[in-house]
């Protein structure tokens, strides 16, 4: 199993660490189902919150698929991505 705090996914070297792990496994399904939000209203939120939403909730999503279906090319065998989001009131 590989775990992974997303909102780390900015950092480079965290990232990379991460996809080391990844590039050791045959992967044929990737699910991204990885998300955060805050309840408080958007002009509550630092700076800092949103730049760390973002980052969880979008650009880990499409720097994860675009480097895992570059992985799945290379299999014999048919792969799936699916892309998971949620809204919570």
């Amino acid at each position: 199993m590989v775990t992974f705090n997303f909102k780390d996914s900015a950092d480079p070297i965290k990232y990379q660490a991460l996809l080391g792990q990844l590039k050791q496994l045959d992967i044929g399904l990737l699910v991204n189902n990885v998300g955060t939000s805050d309840a408080k209203a958007l002009d509550k939120w630092s700076h800092q919150e949103i730049v760390d939403i973002i980052n969880i909730n979008c650009v880990s999503m499409a720097a994860l698929s675009s480097d895992i279906l570059g992985m799945m090319k290379t299999r014999p065998h048919k792969s799936a991505l699916i892309n998971l989001s949620s809204y919570m009131e």
